[in-house]
């Protein structure tokens, strides 16, 4: 796991090649030895980083792979982020439609909702609200991420939140 998280994190600051590498290599190892408990997360690290790189194919591989192993073996807690991941993935290479993306990001929203996952239900909510405002649905956009945004009482210095209150106020 530490050799994708590595990886992840050199690709996050420039050494993308290298950072690849090591995600892979990290995968392989984990897969040899059969250490499960882990290989969703690893797996939609290692996505995240291929989606940063522009490896959409790679990336749509480990986030279907991901989903998998969470389906398979109840390891649910980042399935949120994981669907909203490969929902966003389909969108960009044109595998899903607008409405599709939408109906999967609802879904994906609900299920953080139920697992009480504010942070993942944070950021289904952003790429909802950016959908809707692709749709040109300003309004609905913008009251989703205003009610969503005002449930958190910390945390207004991470990045997600920064980012969302970004979003935010250009819909304004």
């Amino acid at each position: 796991m530490a050799m994708v998280v590595d990886g992840a994190c050199r690709v996050v600051a420039g050494e993308t090649e290298f950072g690849l590498k090591l995600i892979e290599e990290g995968l392989g190892v984990q897969r040899r030895i059969g250490v499960q408990s882990w290989l969703g997360h690893v797996l939609t690290i290692s996505a995240t980083a291929h989606l940063q790189c522009g490896n959409l194919g790679r990336a749509l591989e480990h986030l279907v792979d991901a989903i998998a192993h969470a389906e398979r073996t109840g390891a649910k807690v980042m399935l949120p982020e994981m669907e909203r991941l490969h929902t966003e993935g389909l969108l960009v290479s044109k595998q899903v439609n607008g409405t599709d993306a939408i109906a999967r990001i609802v879904a994906a929203a609900a299920l953080a909702r139920q697992q009480g996952a504010l942070a993942l239900e944070w950021r289904t909510t952003m790429s909802l609200a950016r959908l809707h405002r692709d749709a040109g649905r300003h309004d609905e956009a913008r009251d989703m991420l205003r009610q969503n945004y005002a449930r958190f009482t910390e945390g207004f210095g991470s990045l997600d939140l920064v980012e969302g209150k970004r979003l935010l106020e250009s819909m304004n």
